[in-house]
C-alpha cells in the first residue's frame, strides 16, 4: 500500500494530521481518518520519540473505537496495530467482531509469534522489552503508566527463571487478594505453594508469598530463617510517598534487598529513581511513558454555564459540582469513579447522587443483605447500592472494600465515589474518572497524584479509552525523582538508624548513629532492645525506660498475673503508652483521645462485641458518623497502632523488672485480641487470610486444634458440613480467601 506519508520530512505533516483528528476525532470524517490512520502508521515506522508514538497510539485507539465502515480504514487500523506490534488490541477488536481476524495476515501473524510465549501469552512490544530487559539483568526499576500491564512481566519473570522461593509485595489488601486470585486459576504456578497469610508456612520447595508490606514485615521477623530468591514490590513510589507506611515499606525493601534476592520494582509516573539505590544495587531503570490506554481529558470547571457533548450525550456545566455530579451519573452509560478528598466527603456525595437516581434493573442484592445483616442495616450504603451507587475508602473493612469493587467491576455498581485508596491500586474496569476535588485530604492534590487518579480511567483489554472529567482546575506532572531516603540522606528517624548497616549511611548519619548507641551503651540499655521495637523512636523508648526506672512503684503498678491485666493496671499501661511512646500524630487525633482508646479498648477487651456492638457504643450523632468511628477504631488503632506501642511497652516493662529481679508480665493475649479479634489460632489464620470476622465467628468452634489455613481447607474438605450455617454468599465470601 502507498502511503501519502513516506519519507522522514513529512514528519511534521504526520503529527499535525494525528493532532487534527485526535482534536476531533468523534466526528471526523472517512478521509479524515484514513490519513490520520496513514500518518499513524508513518510515525510508527519512522519515529522513536516517546511523544510521536504515543499521538500514534491514540490514533489506533480512538480509531478502534469508533464504527470504521471502509475496507481501507480497517486494513490502515490492523496495520499500525502490527506497526504498534501490540497485538493485544487487536484482539479485543476480534473479541467485539470476529471478522476481524481475517486482517491478520501471514506476514503480520509471523510477526506476533516473536511476540507470544512459549504458553502462548501475548506480550506488547514493551511488555517484551523489559522481560528481555531483566533476563540479562535481574534486578530492575520500571516507571510506566497505569494499565501498561506491568505486574503481568511478574508472572513472565517467575516462569522464565524458575524461581523456588518469591515474594510479591502488593500495597493494599484489594490488590493481594486479586493477585493471589490470578496464580491460584493459572495452571502455570500449579507447583506453587501460594501463601497470603502471616500464620502460614512453606513446607514446599516451590513457594509464593503475596502479601503487604506489614504482613511480610511481621513475616521477616516471625521466620528470620525465610529467603527469597527473587522479589517484586508494586507502587514503589510509596517508600517516598506514603507518609503513613513509608517506614513499613522502606524497612522491607531494605531486608530484602541486602538479602541477595533478585528483584523487579514498579510504579507509575516517575521519571528517575534514586541514582545511589540503583549504584549500590547494581541495579536497571527503564522508564516508558506511551500509554496503552489513552486519556480523554474534559475540562468541565473552564465550561460553567455551557453545554458539553461527551460521548454523544449534551450535558449542560453547572455553578456547582454537586449538580454535575447528578447530571454526569445519569448521562454516562459506562462505569464511574467519582474521585473526592476525604472519607466524609466521599460518603456525601454519594449520598446525594444517589438519592437523585432512579433503581437500575441489576442490584448487589447478595451485598446488600449481608451489610444488613452484618454490619447495620441503617448504613447509608445500603440505599446507595439500591442505585446502583457505592462510596470506597480506608476505613471500610477490607472485604466490604473487595466486594464493592468486584460488584463494581460486574456492572451491579455504577458510579463509585472514592479517595485515593482506590485509584491508586485497584483494578476496575471504570471506563469515567470524574475529579471533584484538587486536595488530598488537608493538602493540595500534587501533579503526580492527579496523573495517578487520571490513569485510572479506562482498562486494558477492556478498554481502548478512558475518559477523564475534571470539575476543578487540577496540576499534571510526573515525579522527577523517587528517592530512596534509606541511601540518600533523607530524614532518618533514630530507630532506622539502628537497621541500616554503617556502609549505606552518610557520614553526618553515621556520626548519629554512634550518638545514639554510645547514648544507650551510657544509660545500660541493650542496643538489640531498642532494635526490636521496630518504628518507635529511639528517645521515646528511652525516655520510658528512664521514668520507669525514676519510678520503680509504676513497676509494681503495673504487675500483673495471668493473659490480662485489671482494668485499672490496663488504663494505666495506655496511659504510659500515650504518655511516651505515641506519635505526634497519634496523640492529636481528634476523633480519638486517650479516654476514648481507653473505654473503647477495655469494651472491646472484656465484652468482645460484635460489629453491630462496637458500633452502637460509639459516642456519634448518626449512624453513618457511628460506623465510620467503629470502622476507624478497628483499621487504625486495634489492628496497627496500639499492638505497636503495646508490644514496646511489654518488652521495655520487662527489661526494667528484671534490672530488679522483678517478674515480667505478657500483654500478648491483649495485643493479639486486638489485632485479630480472636484468640484461637484457627479464627487467626482465617482472619489473616481475610475472612469476615462474623463469618469466622459461625465456625471458629468447628475448627478447634487446628493452627494453619492448610489444616483449616482439609477439614473443610473432609467434613463440608462444618459451613452448612453459612448461606450462599457467606459460602462464597469464605472461599475466595482461602
Amino acid at each position: 500500500m502507498n502511503f501519502i506519508f513516506n519519507d522522514q520530512e513529512t514528519k511534521t505533516e504526520a503529527i499535525s494530521a494525528t493532532q487534527k483528528y485526535l482534536s476531533n476525532a468523534e466526528e471526523t470524517d472517512e478521509i479524515t481518518q484514513t490519513t490520520a490512520l496513514e500518518a499513524a502508521y508513518f510515525l510508527l515506522t519512522n519515529s522513536n520519540e516517546n511523544s510521536e508514538l504515543n499521538l500514534a497510539l491514540a490514533v489506533i485507539c480512538y480509531s478502534a473505537e469508533s464504527e470504521l465502515e471502509s475496507s481501507l480504514a480497517k486494513q490502515l487500523l490492523a496495520d499500525c496495530i502490527d506497526a504498534s506490534r501490540n497485538y493485544l488490541y487487536l484482539d479485543m477488536l476480534i473479541k467485539g467482531d470476529t471478522s476481524w481476524k481475517d486482517s491478520e495476515t501471514i506476514l503480520s501473524s509471523f510477526r506476533r509469534s516473536f511476540y507470544t510465549t512459549e504458553h502462548d501469552t501475548t506480550l506488547t512490544k514493551q511488555q517484551k522489552e523489559i522481560l528481555e530487559t531483566y533476563l540479562r539483568h535481574p534486578r530492575l526499576v520500571v516507571s510506566a503508566p497505569t494499565s501498561f500491564g506491568k505486574t503481568r512481566i511478574i508472572q513472565e519473570i517467575i516462569i522464565n527463571k524458575n524461581y523456588k522461593n518469591i515474594a510479591i509485595i502488593m500495597p493494599t489488601i484489594a490488590l493481594m487478594s486479586e493477585t493471589v486470585d490470578k496464580f491460584r486459576k493459572d495452571p502455570l504456578f500449579s507447583k506453587y505453594k501460594i501463601i497470603n497469610s502471616t500464620t502460614s508456612h512453606s513446607g514446599k520447595e516451590h513457594s509464593i508469598y503475596i502479601l503487604t508490606p506489614e504482613k511480610l514485615d511481621l513475616m521477616l521477623d516471625q521466620q528470620e530463617e525465610l529467603k527469597f530468591d527473587f522479589f517484586a514490590m508494586d507502587e514503589i513510589y510509596k517508600i517516598q510517598d506514603d507518609k503513613d507506611r513509608r517506614a513499613v515499606f522502606a524497612n522491607v525493601l531494605y531486608t530484602l534487598i541486602n538479602s541477595g534476592a533478585d528483584f523487579y520494582l514498579i510504579g507509575p509516573y516517575f521519571k528517575r529513581f534514586s541514582e545511589t539505590f540503583l549504584a549500590k544495587t547494581n541495579s536497571l531503570f527503564l522508564r516508558y511513558s506511551t500509554e496503552i490506554v489513552q486519556k480523554e481529558v474534559y475540562d468541565l470547571f473552564k465550561h460553567e454555564g455551557e453545554t458539553v457533548n461527551i460521548s454523544g450525550k449534551s450535558i449542560k456545566i453547572a455553578k456547582t459540582n454537586e449538580t454535575n455530579a447528578k447530571r454526569l451519573a445519569k448521562s454516562l452509560d459506562d462505569q464511574k469513579i467519582f474521585y473526592y478528598k476525604d472519607t466524609r466527603g466521599v460518603e456525601t456525595y454519594a449520598k446525594k447522587i444517589a438519592a437523585s437516581l432512579s433503581p437500575p434493573s441489576h442490584l448487589p442484592n447478595e451485598l446488600i443483605e449481608y451489610i444488613s445483616e452484618s454490619i447495620s442495616s441503617k448504613w447509608s450504603l445500603i440505599d446507595c447500592l439500591k442505585k446502583g451507587v457505592a462510596f470506597h475508602h480506608g476505613s471500610m473493612p477490607r472485604h466490604i472494600q473487595s466486594e464493592i469493587v468486584e460488584f463494581f467491576n460486574k456492572g451491579k455498581i455504577h458510579s463509585l465515589f472514592c479517595t485515593t485508596t482506590l485509584t491508586e491500586g485497584v483494578n476496575t474496569t471504570a471506563k469515567n474518572i470524574i475529579v471533584l476535588s484538587n486536595m488530598k485530604g488537608e493538602e493540595p492534590l500534587t501533579g503526580f497524584d492527579y496523573k495517578n487518579i487520571k490513569g485510572r480511567a479506562g482498562r486494558f483489554l477492556h478498554h481502548f479509552t478512558g475518559r477523564v472529567i475534571n470539575l476543578v482546575d487540577v496540576p499534571e506532572a510526573e515525579r522527577e525523582e523517587i528517592e530512596f531516603y534509606y541511601f540518600d540522606g533523607g530524614d532518618l528517624s533514630t530507630d532506622e538508624l539502628l537497621k541500616i548497616q554503617n556502609s549505606d549511611l552518610t557520614p553526618e548519619d553515621q556520626e548519629r548513629k554512634r550518638r545514639t548507641v554510645r547514648l544507650l551503651n551510657d544509660k545500660r540499655i541493650p542496643v538489640n532492645l531498642i532494635k526490636q521495637n521496630k518504628y518507635i523512636a529511639v528517645e521515646k523508648q528511652i525516655a520510658l525506660i528512664t521514668h520507669l526506672r525514676e519510678n520503680p512503684n509504676l513497676i509494681g503498678a503495673v504487675y500483673f498475673l495471668g493473659s490480662y491485666p485489671e482494668k485499672e493496671k490496663l488504663s494505666l499501661i495506655l496511659e504510659l503508652c500515650h504518655r511516651f511512646l505515641f506519635t505526634r500524630k497519634d496523640v492529636e487525633d481528634r476523633g480519638f483521645s486517650l479516654f476514648d482508646i481507653d473505654k473503647q479498648v477495655k469494651y472491646y477487651i472484656y465484652f468482645r462485641p460484635t460489629i453491630k456492638e462496637l458500633i452502637a457504643n460509639q459516642n456519634r450523632k448518626t449512624e453513618d458518623a457511628k460506623i465510620r468511628s467503629a470502622f476507624k477504631l478497628i483499621s487504625r488503632w486495634f489492628e496497627f497502632a496500639l499492638p505497636k506501642y503495646l508490644t514496646c511497652f511489654n518488652e521495655l516493662y520487662n527489661f526494667t523488672a528484671t534490672e530488679r529481679n522483678l517478674p515480667e508480665i505478657s500483654l500478648g493475649w491483649i495485643i493479639t485480641l486486638l489485632q485479630y479479634g480472636f484468640e484461637s489460632t484457627q479464627a487467626i489464620a482465617l482472619k489473616d487470610s481475610g475472612v469476615p470476622a462474623d463469618i469466622i465467628k459461625k465456625i471458629e468452634n468447628k475448627l478447634e486444634d487446628c493452627t494453619s489455613i492448610e489444616e483449616i481447607k482439609a477439614r473443610l474438605y473432609i467434613n463440608p458440613k462444618i459451613i452448612d450455617e453459612l448461606n450462599d454468599y457467606e459460602r462464597s465470601l469464605l472461599a475466595k480467601h482461602l
